[in-house]
């Protein structure tokens, strides 16, 4: 599932609020977004570990001039 910066951003939020437990991230993620896609547990996870290893959410895009 493809997400937007800004999901990712509030992914992150949630996760840290939820002080890195994954379930209850989910949890505050749906009650703060109800209508977005839910992500499953395992998402939060990688997201964080994804910043902490690589400084950014996803693959960098180039662009041609």
């Amino acid at each position: 599932m493809e997400y937007t910066f800004i999901e990712y951003a509030d992914m992150h939020l949630m996760y840290g609020l939820a002080s890195c437990n994954a379930l209850e991230a989910k949890r505050l993620y749906h009650e703060r977004f109800p209508n977005r896609t839910l992500p499953n547990q395992k998402t939060f996870q990688r997201v964080d570990q994804r910043l902490r290893e690589n400084g950014k959410f996803g693959k960098k895009v180039l662009t041609l001039v």
